[in-house]
């Protein structure tokens, strides 16, 4: 009787912790997937969808097999069998995302596709917990509902935990790959909670490889460090710093990625200049005949415009702001960024600093730049009329908005630059738009520059990119598209950015 009541007493924390995982191992999921196939709409739901699915695969074998003479040994091969799934999405997942990201798929098949093999496996073995854990705790029948409800509630309560530790704690704390060793570690130690005896030379052989394997990425990511490649989790995002040369004129740089593999930051480290060819667009505010005293800055990433900007216009105010702490932490250890009287920095959201600063600041700008579209699908209430009417109340009365964002230079009314177009004439009638890379066709996706302001915008003979690059990057049919109006009630950026 006491050593029955002693395996009784493991079904709790079985349940707990394996429910804890279910939940760490599906947010994880998404800083996994982010650098390749970013983490828009469509992954999200791919993954909240997959994920369900599986455990719904999960609760009803489990079910099937626990009616079928429950026992403690099988509860322990069905979780040494979850870690042994997510020890194989440990080790594969860059090979295979790699892989998926070289084919030419559309993003929700590419999403389908590394969901269903990284994720699904492990997450139906981890639905099979609970149900096989209520069937062997079931001692009467007058009992059942009670004991049901109770270790469901069990679960339930790991779930919470789960997600609440991985989003706030975790994710910035070890980094997804370490979560996902952990993960494996932990499944592994409740497969001996539920039976320390059964093939215990196999899962101390699984314990030694998910050392080794574990040391070896440790070992990996040191290697990496010191030559110059950084894969940092932040409480927002997963980044990577890259020390790389440029392939036209082999000068050394520094590259700050994200979701997709995008470059958000690039310097020079042998001297000043900008890298990357869209700030240079930004420039042009300078050439305008509009005064530029003080100046707001949305989304900064390695902080390489605004010190470029106090460089090249000594005196002149500049206000970031940046969702991510960790951002500003990463720009002032990689990127240079030095503290200056001209400069402040507000770690918050855009739009809530938009709509603050309207209420309570208006006119406050000259300019205002927006930088905050790290990826193809951009975060929509930075595109909406509700906000553009907010960049509107902030500008001074020649004021400018310079909006680099990632989309189409075609007119199509299914597109997303049509839709953004439309949008800003809504507060701002005096739009401009141009290709970054003029040379490329219409229909490819690349960074375009939108000028919006209220009065005309005449840019001035000095404003030059490269001789005639300027006259010929500008998209005069594009400034004057008129697409769907996104506003905060409906804004569907991910169709539009696919074109569907």
């Amino acid at each position: 009787m006491s050593q029955n009541g002693s395996r009784m007493g493991r079904l709790e924390i079985i349940a707990f912790l394996s429910g804890a995982a279910v939940m760490v191992l599906e947010i994880t999921g998404s800083r996994v997937m982010a650098p390749f196939l970013g983490t828009s709409i469509f992954v999200w739901t791919t993954l909240i969808g997959v994920i369900m699915a599986s455990l719904s695969a999960g609760y009803w074998w489990g079910g099937r097999l626990a009616d079928r003479n429950p026992t403690f040994e099988r509860l322990a091969a069905i979780l040494f069998l979850a870690c042994l799934g997510v020890t194989v999405t440990a080790i594969s997942q860059h090979t295979f995302l790699a892989w998926l990201q070289e084919l030419p798929l559309e993003l929700r098949v590419s999403a389908l596709a590394a969901t269903l093999f990284l994720f699904a496996p492990a997450s139906a073995l981890l639905g099979m917990v609970t149900p096989y854990v209520v069937r062997l705790k079931l001692r009467s029948i007058e009992s059942s509902g009670a004991e049901v409800g109770r270790l469901y509630a069990i679960s339930t309560a790991g779930s919470i935990l789960g997600t609440f530790a991985c989003g706030y704690f975790l994710l910035s704390w070890m980094g997804s790959s370490r979560i996902l060793y952990g993960i494996a570690f932990l499944l592994l130690a409740l497969s001996f909670v539920a039976v320390s005896e059964l093939w215990a030379g196999q899962r101390v052989a699984a314990a030694v490889f998910l050392l080794l394997t574990g040391g070896f990425a440790e070992f990996e990511a040191k290697s990496q460090a010191a030559a110059g490649f950084h894969d940092i989790d932040t409480d927002y995002q997963r980044l990577q710093v890259i020390d790389a040369k440029e392939p036209e004129h082999g000068r050394p740089v520094r590259i700050l990625k994200s979701e997709e593999a995008n470059t958000q930051s690039a310097i020079y480290l042998d001297g000043d200049g900008l890298y990357s060819d869209y700030l240079h667009y930004f420039d042009l505010t300078r050439y305008t005949g509009r005064p530029l005293r003080r100046v707001l800055m949305i989304g900064a990433a390695g902080y390489v415009y605004p010190m470029h900007l106090s460089r090249e216009a000594p005196g002149i105010s500049i206000d970031v702001v940046e969702i991510d702490p960790a951002m500003t932490g990463i720009a002032r250890q990689y990127f240079g960024l030095r503290d200056s009287r001209g400069l402040r920095i507000f770690h918050e959201d855009g739009r809530t600093f938009v709509n603050r600063a309207a209420r309570q600041a208006p006119g406050s700008y000259d300019a205002i730049f927006l930088d905050a579209f790290q990826t193809r699908v951009p975060p929509f209430q930075l595109l909406t009329v509700e906000f553009v009417r907010n960049l509107e109340r902030l500008l001074s009365p020649r004021g400018i908005v310079a909006l680099n964002f990632i989309a189409r230079a075609d007119t199509s009314m299914r597109g997303l630059s049509p839709a953004v177009v439309r949008t800003y004439s809504e507060a701002l009638p005096a739009v401009q738009v141009f290709a970054v890379h003029p040379d490329q066709e219409n229909g490819a996706i690349q960074n375009l520059v939108l000028f919006a302001s209220r009065t005309p915008i005449v840019f001035q003979k000095e404003a030059v990119i490269d001789g005639t690059r300027l006259a010929t990057a500008l998209r005069s049919e594009l400034s004057r598209a008129r697409g769907l109006p996104l506003t905060d009630d409906f804004a569907p950026v991910e169709y539009l950015v696919s074109g569907r």
